[in-house]
């Protein structure tokens, strides 16, 4: 049989009974999914029903008990000396090299390379020293393509690759170095069931009811799946959020190679159709490595019970979950909380909206958590919703910061005032901290503790990521920023904050790199088109930076990006054209908000000081949350100990 594609699923009116395709057995590959990530602790309903005679947790818990008892079936025996970096473990007595418990093929040449470069971490491996030590003299093969086919091997099984490393970096002509972080050597591993961490994605639901206006409800509904599966069992189940599977919407890719890309174990598809107050759910279990169909069911209630049967989520099915795997599992905690209907759904338009994170995205997600709130005021998720959409917006220049980062600190503050346990409101009043506020160390706290409260929302650690990088702190960023990439690796937020990390740490062409690929995914992302056009102006490609600037200036409908063309076009000697850009902006400010600093910027370029040194003040005063890259503007070829811009810094008191 051919391999199992997604496609519409069926709608079994009854349990499906396992089936096996017959697939070949493919090693598993890809990202590692690098940890579990929520949206944020959301539960609706009150009460206790019994969870058998409910649909939602039922899914939950099959899915769970089926991954359980399989992972248990295959767990072996407890090694005790490995060395541990992301989701693989090498165990050198064994000679065997395991992800998330699973051994993985390999041969021993090059389990010996990765063994020579875990052992020295962080250092370059010549090639020489390679050949001396697996390849001496005596031995008959030709070197060069010995290492090669180690090299690609060894890539092969990490899901890594030469041009965007994770694991292992290609120094030209001079050797290797191994660039991840293990745990260290030597450490214990009670059991290989605690050892084991079980990645799962779940593939966008697939709407069947014949409206296309209810996407933003399938995906919804897959966006809940996600979150509840992911709270059930922190630092077991690794569940892939949602806006890296979601490009497999409508997919015909094969389950294996999905499964391959994703770095996952399991993958969960389905359908929902909502029609005259009813929802039907149809799911499907299936095991990546040989495309085994493990478990399926389809369910019908009525509308109502899709709210009613979260507070059973983390009541009933966490429970009995922590008791089939592990008692000593961490489960993230909710809180209690009925929702009515109409705010549920206004709240899940919101999240689709925003999630876009487009001039358009951004005002809809506002209108809806609005919206939710006008009819549930003391609904919580809605708050941390609209503090998003609102700091969002002021820091992409969208409104003016005095009426955008208070609005978002308003709503946070009520948010955990509501749910004190909400990570994604402390991480929202992090953002307004460090962009309006310019309050460095308490902007840090917060997003420490919404990182505490739930060490696996992704955002989080972009979000601190960019805030170390406008401070300089690049080796703490890159840690932060590298665990949002693994968190989520398709999602805009975490791919555009790496690339800028690689930006102002001075690695500009991987930067512009990244920024490429982010653009493939995600064509219609005007902040990426700014940011890959600043790249571009960095390695004095000026044509292709006024290319993206104008582009960001269409896609956003704001003026801003256009003093990045005017940078490269004063940069390659058309000052004329640099200067009718800034009387464009100038004008443009008459008229609406536009962000002073970057015309400032090409006012220095410009030489005109005097009047780079006026909007730098207007900047100041309106709070313009670009103010940050005060501390890199030698980036665009402008010393901070300039006198009127280090004034600037002090009066920011950046650290």
């Amino acid at each position: 049989m051919k391999p199992h594609r997604v496609g519409r699923p069926v709608e079994p009116d009854y349990p499906v009974s396992p089936r096996k395709l017959n697939a070949p057995d493919v090693p598993l590959k890809g990202n590692d999914c690098g940890g579990i990530f929520t949206c944020s602790q959301r539960l609706y309903g009150i009460g206790s029903p019994d969870p058998e005679q409910t649909w939602y947790p039922r899914v939950l818990r099959c899915i769970l008990e089926k991954i359980t008892r399989i992972e248990l079936m295959h767990a072996g025996k407890p090694s005790v000396e490995v060395l541990r970096f992301g989701a693989f473990e090498l165990d050198s007595r064994a000679g065997e090299l395991r992800k998330k418990g699973v051994r993985i093929k390999l041969q021993d040449q090059p389990l010996k390379v990765l063994r020579m470069l875990l052992e020295r971490q962080g250092e370059i491996v010549t090639r020489r020293e390679l050949q001396e030590k697996l390849w001496p003299a005596d031995t008959f093969v030709d070197f060069e393509h010995g290492l090669n086919k180690a090299m690609n091997r060894l890539r092969a099984a990490l899901g890594d690759s030469s041009e965007n490393p994770r694991f292992i970096e290609t120094l030209p002509r001079k050797g290797y170095r191994f660039i991840a972080s293990p745990a260290g050597p030597n450490l214990p591993i009670a059991t290989a069931v605690e050892s084991q961490r079980i990645c799962l994605a779940i593939l966008p639901l697939e709407n069947l009811s014949g409206d296309p206006a209810q996407e933003f409800f399938s995906d919804g509904m897959t966006e809940e799946l996600i979150t509840r599966l992911a709270g059930l069992s922190a630092g077991r189940l690794g569940v892939i959020a949602r806006t890296s599977v979601n490009r497999y919407k409508k997919t015909t890719k094969a389950i294996d190679e999905i499964g391959r890309e994703l770095g996952v174990d399991y993958i969960v598809e389905g359908s929902v159709r909502r029609s005259n107050g009813r929802v039907r759910i149809s799911a499907q279990l299936i095991q990546v490595s040989d495309q085994t169909h493990l478990w399926a069911e389809s369910y019908e209630r009525d509308l109502q019970d899709v709210l009613a049967l979260q507070n059973e989520i983390a009541g009933a099915v966490v429970t009995e979950i922590r008791n089939r795997i592990a008692p000593e599992l961490r489960l993230i905690p909710a809180k209690a909380q009925s929702v009515d209907p109409d705010a549920y759904e206004s709240y899940l338009k919101g999240r689709h909206y925003f999630g876009m994170i487009s001039r358009e995205g951004l005002w809809k997600g506002l209108e809806y958590f609005k919206a939710a709130i006008a009819v549930e005021k003391n609904y919580a998720p809605a708050y941390a919703g609209l503090a998003d959409c609102y700091w969002k917006l002021g820091q992409l220049g969208l409104l003016r910061p005095v009426e955008a980062f208070p609005n978002a600190k308003q709503a946070a503050q009520k948010s955990l005032e509501l749910d004190s346990l909400l990570a994604d409101a402390y991480a929202s009043l992090a953002s307004v901290a460090f962009y309006y506020d310019w309050d460095w160390a308490g902007a840090e706290n917060g997003f420490k503790r919404a990182i505490q409260l739930n060490p696996d929302l992704s955002v989080a650690h972009a979000w601190y990521a960019l805030s170390l990088v406008f401070l300089g702190r690049f080796d703490e960023a890159s840690v932060e920023a590298q665990k949002a990439l693994a968190l989520e690796p398709l999602s805009q937020v975490s791919n555009i904050i790496f690339a800028i990390y690689l930006q102002f740490s001075g690695q500009i062409e991987a930067a512009v790199e990244h920024y490429r690929k982010l653009i493939d995914l995600h064509p219609d992302f005007f902040h990426a088109h700014t940011m890959m056009a600043m790249a571009l102006l960095q390695c004095s490609r000026c044509d292709e930076c006024i290319e993206y600037a104008k582009k960001a200036a269409d896609l956003s409908g704001v003026s801003y990006p256009l003093s990045v063309a005017g940078l490269a076009y004063a940069a390659s000697g058309r000052k004329k054209q640099a200067a009718k850009v800034l009387e464009r902006l100038d004008l443009e400010s008459q008229k609406t908000y536009v962000q002073a600093t970057f015309p400032a910027i090409l006012s220095f370029s410009l030489g005109q000081p005097d009047q780079a040194f006026n909007l730098l003040e207007r900047a100041f005063n309106e709070r313009d949350s670009s103010l940050v890259v005060l501390n890199s503007l030698r980036l665009f070829g402008i010393s901070p100990s300039t006198p009127g811009v280090s004034k600037l810094v002090r009066r920011m008191n950046f650290p």
